[in-house]
């Protein structure tokens, strides 16, 4: 069974035209929407979708191809990323909690956590999160109004829960 043919383009009305046009010169869209609306003008003035594709700086003709195919199904929705699409999300807002939760814990061994000792804590704790790194817990601080100070090489955040400014020492 080989691939189906590529569907030509349809002619776009002058509203579908003038609202590509827009975002396609637009520099606050998502880039992916650009990059879509940027396809669909190439190939309404003919060109290959090869051609649509290196125009809109996308992979590959196929995936001009199916844009098009959306763009006959769809409509202007077409430029929207689906639901779901990307990456998941592997920590909810209950593992967040027990990051911050356990940022706040006193510990027993020194007077602030270290980024290493965090994870450790994290990874063994009965309710914890086993794969944690480091980089997730600093985008958890982060969120939670945590900042970088590099002069010290520590997270910290005033008035945090326990009265006191927290800090998270890095290794």
């Amino acid at each position: 069974m080989g691939r189906q043919p590529n569907q030509p383009l349809r002619k776009l009305t002058e509203s579908e035209k003038t609202e590509m046009m827009r975002i396609a010169a637009s520099g606050v869209e998502r880039v992916e929407r650009i990059r879509r609306a940027r396809a669909l003008l190439a190939v309404d003035e003919g060109q290959s979708f090869t051609q649509a594709a290196r125009t809109a700086r996308m992979r590959s003709s196929s995936g001009v191809a199916a844009l098009v195919q959306r763009f006959h199904q769809r409509g202007m929705a077409a430029l929207d990323t689906l639901p779901g699409a990307g990456r998941h999300r592997m920590y909810g807002d209950t593992e967040k909690r027990l990051i911050l939760q356990e940022v706040e814990r006193e510990i027993d061994r020194s007077p602030t956590w270290s980024l290493s000792s965090l994870q450790e804590a994290l990874r063994n704790a009965p309710e914890g999160t086993p794969k944690v790194s480091a980089k997730t817990i600093g985008q958890v601080l982060r969120g939670a109004g945590y900042k970088w100070q590099a002069d010290e090489h520590s997270w910290t955040r005033n008035g945090s829960a326990n009265g006191h400014s927290a800090a998270i020492h890095a290794d």
